[in-house]
């Protein structure tokens, strides 16, 4: 695929990258990736009640999310096209699954929500670091579970003391 030709919205490893089209949104793309991904989640976890069942099911996401990126960061002109999301809906897919571990209260999954978001714009090191030196679809997607295993962390000290 030649690289002006991003995003093919046709070529469905693409449309998974922009986030169904949410990526495509020129103002906060990521965070409408990640909005998506909350959706998704929402509905998902309304249906599957077993906690081994929605971690098989989120895992194959993420290898499927992952696998977009790869594809659709090789096809892109830039590295880290603004407009690949499914980084950012695949970090927030695992922050959402770990804060439903402990708590399945919307309220949780928003908290979830905000600090995925606020760790994947800020980029505290190690996601800074991961962000600088792996330069390729992995590395971009790899900095959005880092940010999503952190919002987690947080998530789960500000659980244990407001409990």
């Amino acid at each position: 695929m030649e690289k002006n030709n991003f995003p093919n919205i046709r070529n469905i490893f693409h449309f998974i990258a922009v986030g169904f089209g949410s990526g495509l949104i020129r103002i906060a793309p990521g965070t409408w990736g990640s909005t998506v991904a909350l959706i998704l989640f929402i509905i998902v976890e309304g249906f599957i009640d077993e906690l081994l069942h929605l971690l098989i099911f989120i895992s194959s996401l993420l290898i499927i999310f992952l696998i977009s990126c790869i594809v659709a960061s090789k096809d892109a002109d830039i590295k880290d096209d603004s407009r690949i999301v499914s980084d950012e809906m695949g970090g927030m897919l695992l922050t959402l699954f770990l804060v439903s571990i402990i708590s399945d209260e919307i309220f949780g999954y928003f908290v979830g929500f905000a600090l995925f978001r606020a760790f994947d714009i800020v980029k505290p090191w190690p996601i800074s670091y991961v962000d600088q030196n792996l330069k390729n679809g992995f590395g971009v997607f790899l900095d959005d579970l880092i940010a999503g295993f952190l919002s987690f962390l947080v998530f789960i000290c500000f659980y244990l003391l407001l409990t």
